[in-house]
């Protein structure tokens, strides 16, 4: 048979329109990148035969510099398309060669362009069915998950969608480099008030920062009509910003523009670079975009400084944020998004065990109230609020509500997306569907940002999918070999999976999530603990490493009750699990989803904790 007449390939309830880039299922476009759609007509076209990696790299990406960790994305997500979760494989890994395509093709039946009503649209001319098939395409591209939360402004809505790539520093002073970066994540924000634009978040942007691909392919790769990139420089107080935005689809500049200002100016500045892009993009700016700013030089340097900061993601770092955004409300005491960056570091300490909860997570929520009071659509404040709500004061309901809000201000903010997912589902694990659909959401947003594979891998955990779970961490891993909040829960997977030498060599090189660092001497000892004891030996034997180190620092007690459970010391993990609920720790949150307490469910003591913390019933 011969498809590439007429540009059409069917196998399954699959058709691939090649000559358009559109993948349907029955009537539907399926939700995937226009390089995804490459790399499957490449295999459709040589179905049968093993394609190299080389090959698929000279095709679909033919003048740019590619990690094979990106392929790997691509195959992943088209897997995913595919539906290979629930069907044999179309897609096979030949082990270090490449991929072949094993679907079995059928002729074409002739069609006009899907449509959603045949009897209301019942269209003639081939010009329209083509722009039906485009406009399709589109929303295809945008709509995310149907079981998502309904957010119209996110899902159906068109526009331009651009990318703000990271500023470069071009000055040699290292000491600025907050503010290329900083200018850059703020600007990303400013411009997602615009409406009908379709910002790219800063995290799936960061990996840009310093290019080997032209900003074209960059834009191809994150599947946006226009990037805009800059470059810096500065001397003495004076800052100089190239920019030009470039059309993806013909690779010309449309629009370039120096600016030079003092430091002492630059508060004004984005405001005018937003004005003059907004020239040549459709959009209307929102009147909420305005008042989350400031126009005082000195609070926004700072509130760049502690951005930046905040990025590192580093205990030291999370502290000199706290203190730069401290200084720049105390400026500005009207500047909404540095309240909401208060909140985010609070946050952040005590997720991950860097202070007690009592002294981060309430200063999260005033910080974050405040913000609201400022600017009550600023969804990065909202989903802060949540998030305080959700680990600290256990408001199940409250942070969901909160969280639905954030996403109906900002469907593009990636954060409110997950998160939402994890409170639907921790509170309330018949939600899993509900909790999936909100992580592929976020996904979609940024597709390659770590947390929503690591927040679907802990899910198939907590479900006791272990081999989907392994399967979405190690895509994390693919795309960041140090992950290691990834690296914790694969050894939690392999725990499960009963591969205990595994689980080890994870969770050991993992140890400072649970906020300890491990000397070699520690984990020596710990290994040793293990051969001579079993399992159990080992967990007694973290446990009270744990205690020990809490003579030094804090260490949160739900992880010395944790290894206690695992070990089967019920009485020992139910003491632990009353002080951490004394000192409410926020991974009691996964009480009723994690593998680790199984130990203990038939515990009338551990029922009554559940009732405690207020889980739904």
């Amino acid at each position: 048979m011969n498809n590439d007449g007429n540009h059409f390939y069917e196998f399954e309830d699959f058709r691939l329109d090649a000559g358009r880039g559109v993948l349907f299922r029955g009537e539907t476009v399926v939700n995937i990148t226009p390089k995804a759609v490459e790399i499957l007509r490449l295999l459709v076209e040589k179905r049968g035969e093993t394609v190299s990696k080389d090959e698929i790299f000279a095709r679909v990406w033919p003048d740019s510099f590619v990690e094979e960790a990106n392929l790997s994305h691509h195959i992943f997500k088209l897997r995913k398309a595919l539906d290979e979760d629930d069907r044999p494989k179309l897609i096979e890994t030949v082990p270090k060669r490449g991929y072949r395509f094993v679907g079995k093709l059928r002729e074409p039946e002739p069609v006009v362009a899907p449509v959603q009503n045949k009897k209301a649209l019942d269209w003639k001319i081939p010009v329209v069915a083509a722009i039906l098939i485009a406009i399709a395409g589109a929303i295809g591209w945008f709509a995310v998950s149907r079981k998502a939360v309904d957010t119209p402004s996110a899902a159906t809505q068109l526009g331009s969608t651009i990318a703000v790539l990271p500023f470069v520093n071009e000055s040699g002073d290292e000491g600025i480099e907050y503010l290329a970066e900083g200018m850059t994540e703020s600007l990303i924000g400013r411009l997602s008030g615009t409406e009908s634009l379709r910002v790219k978040p800063y995290s799936a942007v960061a990996r840009y920062k310093k290019p080997a691909v032209t900003p074209e392919s960059i834009g191809a790769e994150l599947n946006v009509e226009f990037v805009l990139n800059g470059r810096m420089t500065k001397r003495g107080e004076s800052v100089r910003l190239f920019l030009s935005l470039i059309d993806v689809a013909s690779g010309y500049q449309t629009w370039g523009k120096q600016y030079e200002r003092d430091v002492g100016t630059l508060a004004t500045l984005q405001g005018e670079i937003i004005r003059d892009v907004s020239d040549y993009l459709p959009g209307k700016l929102r009147g909420s975009e305005q008042d989350n700013a400031t126009r005082n030089s000195e609070a926004y340097v700072l509130y760049l400084k502690g951005r930046y900061q905040l990025n590192r993601k580093t205990p030291d770092g999370l502290k000199k944020a706290i203190e730069h955004f401290n200084e720049a409300v105390a400026i500005d005491s009207s500047y909404a998004l540095a309240y909401s960056g208060i909140a985010d570091a609070h946050n952040q300490m005590g997720l991950w065990v860097t202070l007690p909860p009592a002294e981060t997570f309430p200063k999260a929520k005033a910080a974050a109230e405040h913000a609201l009071s400022l600017d009550n659509k600023l969804a990065e404040a909202r989903t802060a609020l949540a998030l305080a709500k959700f680990y600290y004061d256990w408001d199940f309901a409250g942070a969901e509500s909160d969280l639905r809000q954030a996403i109906r201000d900002n469907p593009d903010y990636p954060l409110a997306r997950e998160s939402y997912g994890i409170v639907v589902y921790e509170s309330n694990p018949t939600r899993f569907e509900e909790a999936l659909a909100e992580l592929n959401a976020a996904s979609s947003i940024d597709p390659v940002a770590l947390a929503p594979y690591f927040w679907r891998g802990a899910l198939y955990y907590f479900e006791g999918k272990n081999d989907l779970a392994i399967r979405e961490l190690q895509e994390a891993q693919n795309i960041d070999p140090n992950f290691t909040l990834g690296l914790g829960l694969k050894g939690a997977v392999y725990r499960e999976q009963g591969n205990y030498d595994k689980y080890l060599d994870n969770w050991l090189n993992a140890s400072p999530l649970e906020g300890v660092d491990l000397s070699d001497a520690e984990i020596k000892a710990l290994r040793a603990a293990y051969d001579a004891k079993g399992l159990k030996g080992y967990e007694i034997a973290y446990a009270e490493l744990l205690q020990q180190k809490m003579r030094g620092k804090y260490v949160s007690p739900l992880f010395v009750a944790m290894h206690y459970s695992m070990a089967g010391e019920t009485d020992l993990a139910i003491e632990w699990l009353e002080k951490a609920f004394a000192d409410r720790s926020s991974w009691l949150v996964e009480l009723k989803v994690d593998p680790a307490w199984r130990n203990l469910h038939s515990d009338p003591r551990y029922q009554d904790l559940l009732k405690r913390i207020g889980f739904p019933e």
